[in-house]
């Protein structure tokens, strides 16, 4: 918690000195002003002050907000098992560069789960997001169960038909996309 909130504090210091509010509170209105369906939710993480909102609260197609609550899912599993071998589906979706995040796996191939984490985080990688939800559930279904009870547990406003991001389905709003965050 104090990691958490030391790095927040990082964050919070830069934002201010490089950010004027009310420059940045007319820059986001003159932006909204073109496109209605537009969602907006900025706060400071620790106090929960809320610095801009709108449409906040309005559901919105999500990719990569699946990804992250599949982490937040995973992310114990992940630091307690080290090795993770790839298997035919995961390989051959690592190859689509538009499914994976430049990475190749050969079917077999032995890669630490944390790695694969942080593929499927900083690259935005579905392939690794798939190896690791193959690796550590039963199957496919049981784990979506799993994002969805959990989001629904922590007051998000989501639904999360896949957790690769892909689904046209995936749906979240901005308030609940910065409470996962």
């Amino acid at each position: 918690r104090e990691v958490k909130l030391l790095r927040a504090s990082y964050g919070k210091r830069f934002f201010y000195r490089y950010i004027n509010l009310e420059e940045l509170h007319e820059e986001l209105q003159i932006f909204s002003r073109w496109r209605d369906d537009i969602s907006f939710f900025l706060m400071d993480y620790p106090s929960g002050q809320v610095i801009y909102q709108r449409n906040a609260d309005s559901l919105r197609p999500v990719g990569s907000i699946a990804k992250l609550m599949s982490a937040y899912v995973l992310m114990d599993q992940v630091f307690q098992d080290k090795d993770k071998l790839i298997d035919k589906e995961t390989a051959e979706m690592s190859c689509n560069r538009h499914l994976s995040g430049g990475e190749h796996f050969r079917e077999g191939e032995e890669l630490q789960t944390e790695k694969l984490l942080a593929l499927m985080l900083v690259n935005s990688s579905c392939a690794g997001t798939l190896a690791l939800v193959k690796h550590f559930f039963d199957s496919k279904e049981k784990f979506l169960a799993i994002m969805n009870e959990l989001a629904q547990r922590i007051g998000m406003d989501a639904y999360f038909e896949d957790f690769t991001g892909l689904s046209p389905y995936n749906s979240c709003n901005a308030i609940s996309a910065a409470k996962l965050g």
